[in-house]
């Protein structure tokens, strides 16, 4: 039999057959010298170490000379204390259906949270999970842009609650009876806590003031306000002033208006408006009807949801200061 000349790569033929050729070859050489082989010589014109060839012709031995032996095997352990239970896969796919829009740290601090006896997994566990259950989507690579400037003067330091809260309106959407609505949510900039999520029909002044009402008799006057600058919060007259923004200064409240062309300055309004889309998508038959829809989820959200910004707690309660 010829031999392959030392160092050709086994990757040009079947690895399965150059192992056979090996070992038969050493079973000839070994019969033939009465049981002396040069491994090193052997092992050299197969272009394989001296180690790997007596790995394959042990298990060839020990196998009773069955050519089976030198099959490549599985390098994965026979026992995997860390490996996470089936019962624990099934619940975090479980709350991932529940949560669907909630990645792996957020459903790792919820599950933490709410069965503090359970073993669950780190968030890369969980991720790995969630894919083979085919519950994720890959993401495009983000652009990164440049450095965002922090909001300056005349914004006030947002250190307790209410100091400031934050006031906008969600992008109109039609309910399935064909009217627009328009939805206003007011937070609190230092806790998140989302005082109000209101479905209404005009986004007019008398609307807002009567939901601002509402928010002061149940949890006091905060310091100032922060809106955008498009209206009922801000006109093109004289100091920019409408009817809403003369009522808050009346009551002693300070009036901001972000920068225009600068949303980030109101940011956690607007990354609230990013984890509102989750009920807006399936839309409600009327107002009344997407309003009730908001509810629950303004509940959840304040009382359950895990916030990165907060260290992945739930916010369980607006404190007043």
């Amino acid at each position: 039999m010829q031999l392959r000349p030392s160092g050709m790569p086994w990757k040009e033929t079947d690895a399965m057959k150059e192992r056979t050729k090996f070992v038969l070859e050493w079973e000839k050489l070994w019969n033939a010298n009465e049981g002396r082989v040069n491994m090193t010589e052997l092992c050299r014109r197969f272009g394989i170490s001296r180690p790997q060839g007596y790995v394959w012709v042990e298990r060839y031995r020990d196998a009773g000379h069955d050519l089976s032996a030198v099959v490549e095997r599985s390098r994965r352990p026979h026992r995997s204390p860390t490996k996470t239970s089936d019962q624990m896969e099934a619940r975090l796919v479980a709350a991932r259906k529940a949560h669907p829009r909630w990645g792996p740290r957020k459903l790792r601090s919820w599950l933490l949270q709410h069965h503090p006896r359970w073993p669950v997994p780190n968030a890369s566990t969980i991720g790995s999970v969630l894919e083979r259950a085919g519950l994720t989507a890959r993401r495009g690579r983000r652009r990164r842009g440049g450095p965002i400037r922090g909001v300056v003067a005349p914004f006030a330091c947002c250190d307790r609650p209410n100091a400031t809260w934050c006031i906008d309106f969600k992008g109109k959407f039609q309910t399935l009876d064909g009217r627009w609505c328009h939805v206003i949510t007011l937070v609190d900039a230092y806790t998140r806590f989302l005082l109000r999520c209101e479905a209404v029909l005009d986004p007019d002044s008398l609307e807002v003031e009567s939901m601002c009402r509402s928010a002061f008799t149940e949890y006091g006057l905060p310091d100032c306000i922060r809106s955008d600058n498009g209206p009922p919060f801000a006109s093109t007259g004289a100091g920019t002033l409408t009817q809403l923004s003369v009522w808050w200064l009346r009551l002693g409240l300070r009036v901001e208006r972000i920068a225009k062309g600068r949303p980030d300055q109101n940011g956690r309004l607007e990354r609230l408006h990013r984890s509102l889309e989750e009920v807006i998508e399936q839309r409600a038959r009327d107002l009344r009807a997407q309003q009730r829809r908001f509810d629950p989820w303004r509940r959840e959200y304040n009382s359950e949801r895990p916030h990165s910004t907060l260290g992945y707690s739930a916010l369980n309660k607006f404190t007043e200061t």
